[in-house]
């Protein structure tokens, strides 16, 4: 004889609903007892609705609201969205909670994207970064001037918190917010109906971007560019014009972003996880160099920049599409600077002495300067012509600063030593809050916050 129970079990109707912004659910607490269901009356139920989450995670908001009966209203359990993402709905009687019910509130569907109107609002939401004003304002520094902005800006970054806000990795993260905030927005989602978006990086991981192209296809041929850092101002591309300057492209393998967004989950794009491993390194510079300071370098245009130190390890590249990375305690990183030339950023250990060969791969001008971290002052040896397959020749070394460049014509080219100047920053100092991938920028700009921290 089977035996009988004594204790209602209770549920909602229904336990999930999927439905769009502005949609209402009528949900229902129902009850169990040996077999036999039946309604609990509204007037009975605490409708609660808890656990709100926005689709975006930089937006703190409460999904819906749901009706309780009462003097003025005599049904119950009326949920209203009003917001885009999830949240619980529970059911209480007598202070205790009976039953637990899941809503998903997605964007209208009724509405066409308009990506052009995206881009509008891009260019309108995402300011400009410091270096024009200070550009106009003669506080750029002179061997600054002639740089791409978003080079400079990263050069600056570290002094100045105001430059620290529009590195490419700051924005990128604006980019990642400004599309997170509007795909979570009633008001605005529908502009991306049918998109997606990720952050991307290119160039071994030394650079970071943000990219949107249609869901269900592959960004690396579909996908629009938001990227403001090269001139630092708002600007979009296609991925293929990207590719031209940031090559290789991967979904961004930075930690934080790992298998985070749609972008960032093929297996093959980790192959550059090592270089995300050597900038984590990077970002520790300041325990790399310790007390024996460092050799950093920046070279620029059509020129490939290969390092070899007193035991024949050498770093940089072997050609234009292999690079090599066998000296310890070193980086080396190089980005398109959008003109077919390459930016080159390194740091050396200043325990030794390096063989550094620039060769040209088209004709054109290239600069090239080192600061050694033990001093104040920068080696600048300025820019000088160079035809395709030409080879120019320096030696670094710690104890001799103003190391000549042999040229390809066998020319001396003896270093000026600069002091640099730093545009003060027109902002309070407020944390920059960078997501933990400026790789590159960091293992270039470290060397000056040494020099000035003494100071």
């Amino acid at each position: 004889m089977a035996v009988e129970d004594d204790e209602d079990d209770f549920f909602i109707v229904p336990a999930y609903e999927e439905i769009e912004c502005g949609e209402t659910i009528d949900f229902t607490l129902k009850k169990e007892r040996n077999g036999i269901y039946s309604d609990v009356d509204d007037s009975d139920v605490e409708w609660i609705v808890r656990q709100s989450r926005s689709l975006s995670d930089f937006r703190s908001v409460t999904i819906g609201t749901i009706d309780n009966a009462g003097l003025l209203n005599s049904n119950g359990g009326v949920f209203t969205s009003e917001e885009i993402g999830t949240c619980s709905v529970f059911a209480r009687m007598g202070g205790e909670i009976k039953a637990e019910a899941e809503v998903n509130v997605i964007c209208p569907c009724d509405e066409e994207a308009d990506i052009e109107e995206v881009i509008r609002l891009y260019q309108l939401r995402i300011s400009e970064g410091p270096y024009h004003r200070d550009l106009k304002a003669g506080k750029v520094w002179s061997s600054f001037i002639g740089l791409q902005p978003g080079t400079a800006t990263n050069l600056y970054a570290n002094l100045n918190d105001e430059y620290g806000e529009f590195t490419c990795g700051s924005y990128q993260d604006k980019v990642l917010r400004f599309l997170s905030k509007m795909q979570s927005n009633p008001e605005e989602c529908h502009l991306l109906n049918g998109y997606d978006f990720g952050p991307i990086e290119g160039s071994y991981s030394a650079h970071h971007a943000t990219v949107v192209y249609p869901k269900g296809t592959d960004w690396k041929k579909t996908g629009i560019v938001f990227d403001p850092w090269p001139q630092q101002k708002p600007e979009v591309m296609s991925i293929s014009e990207w590719e031209k300057t940031f090559s290789p492209i991967a979904g961004d393998t930075s930690p934080g972003s790992r298998h985070k967004y749609n972008t960032t989950k093929d297996p093959n794009d980790y192959q550059y996880a090592a270089w995300t491993a050597a900038g984590d390194l990077a970002q520790e510079t300041s325990d790399l160099i310790g007390d024996v300071g460092a050799l950093v370098g920046f070279g620029q245009c059509p020129v490939n920049i290969l390092i070899t130190d007193s035991n024949g390890r050498q770093m940089g590249a072997i050609d234009d599409s292999n690079m090599v990375f066998d000296i310890p305690d070193a980086f080396i990183t190089r980005m398109g600077d959008g003109e077919g030339g390459y930016s080159w950023y390194f740091i050396l250990p200043n325990t030794g002495e390096y063989d550094v060969d620039i060769t040209a791969f088209d004709d054109g001008e290239f600069e090239f300067f080192v600061m050694n971290t033990n001093t104040e002052q920068l080696q600048n040896y300025g820019e000088r012509i160079i035809k395709n397959g030409e080879v120019a020749e320096v030696e670094l070394s710690s104890q001799y600063p103003t190391t000549p460049m042999t040229l390809p014509d066998g020319s001396k080219v003896i270093p000026t030593l600069e002091e640099p100047v730093i545009p003060e920053s027109t902002v309070p100092t407020e944390e920059k809050g960078l997501p933990g991938f400026e790789l590159w920028m960091t293992t270039f700009v470290i060397f000056v916050v040494m020099l000035f921290r003494r100071s």
